[in-house]
Formats: structure tokens, C-alpha cells, sequence
């Protein structure tokens, strides 16, 4: 479960839709495959404007995207990673993104301009999520189940106790 591929890119709104996609910053943790090429000739040009959709790829990977005033904020996943927190993960790329930048820098800048100023940024994102991808009801689930054994534990703690002061009490 993890996410393979991100990347941020922009449509130049001077030409038709699809047509001149710059892809501005993308990231890929540990991948092999061709991700990158498939997404950029492939999947960008499919994406609906102002939408968030899912693309299945060969029955193993997940695209997700959000597209809004004309940038696509997209994660390639496994097909088991949680579909809510690849979302998640892609708002809040989006909010750095747009709080890193103002709209003329973004609206301006040519293919992997922000690869070396946000490409670290969009790594560590991934990472992070990667390493904390359950799904908020699992994610709670577990920390209860946590929680519970603690406090049993600690029973377990306490009955020991007892049964040392008991064995004391029997032996005087």
C-alpha cells in the first residue's frame, strides 16, 4: 500500500484543453516502471477540468486527481492504498503548493521549473503518508486497540501484585 508517483502540473490555457500540459513538479519514491511517461502522454490529457476522479490502471494502480483552475494535482497508488487518504494527501499537496507560490508564479512557470523548489517538499509528503496510510476508521480502531491492551497490561500488572502479597501472607 503506498503511493508510487506524484506529480503537479498546468494547462496552458492559450492552447485547447489537453493539448499543452506543463508538468511543473513530479516525484516518484523507489518505482520502476514508465509512470511518468504513461501519465504525461496518457492519463493528464484525460483529467476533467474542475473534477476529482479515479483512473484504474491495469487492475494493480490507482490514478487519482483534482483539477482546478487549470492545474492537475495527481498521485499514482497501489489499488488497496485508501482512496480517502490519497485524497488527503492531494489537498494537502495542493494548499503548499499554493500557499509556496502565488498564482502568477504558477500560472507562468514552464515544465520542471519547481522540480528543485517543491520536488523535495512533494517527496517527503509521500513519504509521510506512505508510512501513515490507514484509513482514518482503521487508524482509530487501532489506537483504541492500543489503548485497550495498555490498560490490560496493566491489570495483568496489578493481579501479579496480589498474588505476590497473597503467597507473602501464606508463608507467615
Amino acid at each position: 500500500m503506498s503511493i508510487i508517483y506524484a506529480l503537479i502540473a498546468r494547462e496552458d490555457t492559450q492552447s485547447g484543453y489537453g493539448e499543452n500540459i506543463h508538468v511543473l513538479v513530479e516525484q516518484s519514491l523507489d518505482a520502476v516502471g514508465n509512470f511518468p511517461q504513461i501519465t504525461r502522454q496518457e492519463i493528464l490529457k484525460k483529467v476533467p477540468k474542475n473534477d476529482r476522479s479515479l483512473y484504474k490502471y491495469k487492475e494493480k494502480y490507482v490514478y487519482h486527481t483534482i483539477n482546478e483552475d487549470s492545474f492537475t494535482y495527481l498521485c499514482l497508488t497501489d489499488a488497496s492504498f485508501p482512496k480517502r487518504t490519497a485524497m488527503t494527501f492531494l489537498e494537502e499537496i495542493k494548499k503548499s503548493f499554493n500557499e509556496k507560490y502565488s498564482f502568477d508564479e504558477r500560472i507562468k512557470a514552464i515544465t520542471f521549473k519547481m522540480n528543485d523548489s517543491f520536488g523535495g517538499i512533494l517527496g517527503n509528503k509521500m513519504k509521510y503518508y506512505n508510512q501513515n496510510s490507514l484509513d482514518p476508521r482503521l487508524a482509530r480502531i487501532k489506537n483504541e486497540a492500543q489503548a485497550t491492551l495498555g490498560i490490560m497490561e496493566g491489570n495483568l500488572d496489578s493481579v501479579n501484585e496480589r498474588g505476590e502479597k497473597l503467597e507473602l501472607l501464606v508463608k507467615s
